[in-house]
């Protein structure tokens, strides 16, 4: 059974590491940031650079543009262009010749439409937990935690808003959505496994 597994997630839901923990599971590969790096390598720009392009980096000018209805400012300059189109051109490729994987965000859901047998995740939890949970991985007051975690689900939305034509977070979107905060991690990971293994027996 080959497993092509999108994820989309919350900030600071813990879906990267249901991610991590999925892909040890399946013992298939999970890709996030290391498909922007190289998408990056083949336009020929360094990483440092590509962290300015990356939804999860600390630099967030571009996104911070599509959130606000900006993002014709630079959306058609050729660097950014070329990163965003290596960047989708890697996943479909890495789909098609591995014929497995787990890709976290990027909007893999989109870019992977046209393949079989794809299931997309969206990952969530309540906002208190992850507000508990930014905190205490970034060392901050709470009141500051919030204030990213708004701050990066909005950057996300617009991302994946502007790049596809679906709504990040609609559960039209995705096959499977959980609640981290109601089933854990490994709950998380126990529930797409049983799913996929009733999807393969309904084929």
């Amino acid at each position: 059974m080959k497993k092509l597994i999108t994820i989309g997630r919350q900030y600071g839901s813990g879906g990267s590491e249901v991610a991590v923990k999925l892909a040890e599971r399946l013992n298939i590969k999970c890709y996030d940031k290391e498909i922007l790096l190289e998408a990056a390598k083949k336009s020929g720009i360094y990483e440092g650079v590509a962290d300015q392009y990356d939804i999860d980096g600390q630099q967030s000018y571009f996104y911070s543009l599509i959130a606000k209805g900006q993002a014709g400012k630079i959306i058609n300059q050729p660097l950014n262009a070329q990163i965003h189109n290596e960047q989708f051109q890697l996943i479909k490729s890495i789909a098609k010749e591995e014929g497995e994987g787990i890709f976290l965000g990027r909007c893999a859901d989109y870019v992977l439409r046209e393949f079989d047998d794809v299931l997309d995740v969206y990952l969530k939890a309540d906002l208190d937990d992850r507000v508990t949970r930014i905190a205490e991985k970034q060392n901050m007051e709470e009141a500051e935690a919030y204030k990213l975690i708004m701050r990066r689900d909005n950057q996300r939305e617009a991302y994946y808003n502007y790049y596809t034509n679906k709504k990040w977070s609609d559960l039209n979107s995705y096959d499977l959505c959980i609640n981290l905060s109601d089933v854990g991690m490994d709950g998380a990971v126990d529930i797409i496994l049983n799913y996929m293994e009733i999807k393969e027996k309904n084929k």
